[in-house]
């Protein structure tokens, strides 16, 4: 399973960061896991994260995006006790980062940070990926105002 943090518009003026998954919806997957707890027997812990993770960033470095997956990264890591790498992918109204973030290993080693522009590009550009589909939201992590 992927996880994403992701930008999803709660209101024009009012952008909402997300954290989701791809993959199953989030139900299914907590019905998984919840039947897979209570038939697993006793199990030597695994830790996560074993390596660093890494932050997409789908915007340019320098913007409010930037500083929000900063500073995200910069507490995640605190909190995970493991390095977060954040990597800025802009381009082509975002939908660079957006693809890369969908196409990697569903290992729960590639975080995205997505903006509003998530919610608009399918309706002007043809997407390599299913941005319905793609992710499931987990947790909103930060809103903002827009000021004109």
């Amino acid at each position: 399973m992927k996880f994403s943090i992701r930008v999803i518009a709660g209101s024009f003026a009012s952008p909402v960061f997300i954290i989701v998954a791809s993959g199953a919806p989030a139900p299914l997957l907590s019905a998984v896991l919840a039947m897979f707890c209570s038939i697993a027997g006793p199990a030597v812990a695994q830790t996560y994260p074993v390596k660093p993770i890494r932050l997409v960033v789908a915007t340019a470095a320098g913007g409010g995006s930037d500083f929000v997956g900063r500073l995200m990264g910069a507490k995640l890591g605190e909190a995970l006790g493991q390095l977060i790498v954040v990597e800025n992918r802009a381009g082509a109204g975002s939908t660079l980062g957006y693809e890369f973030g969908a196409r990697a290993a569903p290992d729960g080693y590639t975080l995205t940070l997505i903006t509003p522009s998530y919610a608009i590009n399918p309706s002007l550009y043809p997407l390599k990926f299913d941005a319905a589909a793609d992710y499931t939201p987990i947790v909103s992590a930060a809103r903002g105002p827009y000021v004109l």
